[in-house]
């Protein structure tokens, strides 16, 4: 491997930065491999970026003009990384030392056909919460494509496990299969879900995505995200983005007509909760529908020309076992 790129989006996070940005490039330098690290500033309004250009000389920055999202600012730095490797780390993700030499160890050319993206243990942070995460086990359940943390009942050893996504916030990824795939898919702008997306579309392909729990890092959940937007706006696109990648990735009558048998239920329900976060986040999905619709059918395309070797059941049916 000649290179990677560390990537890191960024939105008023100048606080972050300052507080994370020297363990990053110190976990660079001893990597032992060629770096470097990009910071793609996503229109902040606070000083990031003259606190870059003044502080951190040496690294570059994409300054986007207005805040395009999540999913926009990662696929423009992509377009401007040298790596043959791509690690995306939120600017709230503060790394172990050595993180990076397991992770990267993955992509060797001997494995470099079928690994698309490896993630890291992640010890996350939230206010009074914490638990494990960096690796999910997906699941169809009650008509929706859904995931939990392999981590919620079993201790991560050091063994590598298959993932249902890789982490957009702390994960590594192949740039040449980023490239094939467009990147994330802007549809879930402004955030969430892309990076389940992205992996699903690996899946397919036979392009694996794991989790490697001797690549360590702390995930303090103080995302601009969250200080940035209201509760209500991220629990709306949230419920939003849920309902599109359910929408995007069902496959077969059998998956088909289970969502639409529990979809009354998840009305119902929402209605009886007084919960507008699931009622207003479908109404916005139906915007979305003809663009989804137009995704499908390039998958089905795909599929005939034999370039998808895994479906939606066996892509589940790994990431519930261990590789």
């Amino acid at each position: 491997m000649k290179k990677f790129s560390i990537i890191i989006p960024n939105y008023n996070g100048r606080v972050l930065l300052e507080k994370n940005l020297p363990r990053v490039k110190k976990a660079a330098l001893t990597s032992g491999f060629e770096c470097e690290v990009i910071v793609v500033d996503d229109g902040s309004r606070d000083t990031s970026v003259d606190f870059l250009r003044k502080d951190f000389p040496d690294i570059r920055i994409v300054v986007l003009k207005k805040n395009s999202g999540f999913g926009k600012a990662i696929n423009a730095a992509v377009s401007r990384a040298e790596g043959e490797i791509l690690v995306l780390l939120n600017n709230d993700i503060v790394p172990q030392k050595n993180f990076l030499k397991p992770l990267l160890s993955h992509f060797s050319e001997s494995r470099k056909g079928e690994i698309f993206a490896v993630s890291c243990l992640q010890e996350v942070v939230e206010e009074e919460d914490s638990f494990l995460g960096g690796g999910a086990a997906g699941r169809f359940i009650h008509g929706f494509l859904k995931h939990e943390s392999i981590f919620k009942n079993t201790k991560p050893g050091s063994q590598l496990l298959y993932s249902f996504y890789a982490s957009g916030g702390a994960a590594a990824f192949n740039r040449e299969k980023f490239l094939q795939l467009n990147g994330l898919d802007e549809i879930f702008s402004p955030f969430y879900f892309e990076d389940a997306d992205i992996s699903m579309r690996a899946w397919k392909r036979g392009w694996k995505t794991l989790v490697d729990p001797k690549s360590r890092v702390l995930h303090n959940h103080q995302s601009t995200v969250t200080l940035e937007f209201s509760k209500f706006f991220r629990k709306t696109v949230g419920q939003r983005n849920f309902i599109l990648f359910t929408w995007r990735h069902i496959e077969g009558a059998r998956m088909l007509l289970l969502h639409l048998f529990w979809l009354p239920f998840y009305f119902i329900r929402s209605v009886l909760r007084f919960d507008l976060y699931f009622l207003s986040g479908f109404l916005w999905a139906i915007l979305f529908l003809p663009q989804i619709m137009s995704r499908r059918i390039k998958d089905q395309r795909e599929n005939e020309k034999g370039n998808f070797k895994y479906n939606v059941s066996e892509i589940l049916n790994f990431s519930q076992n261990h590789e």
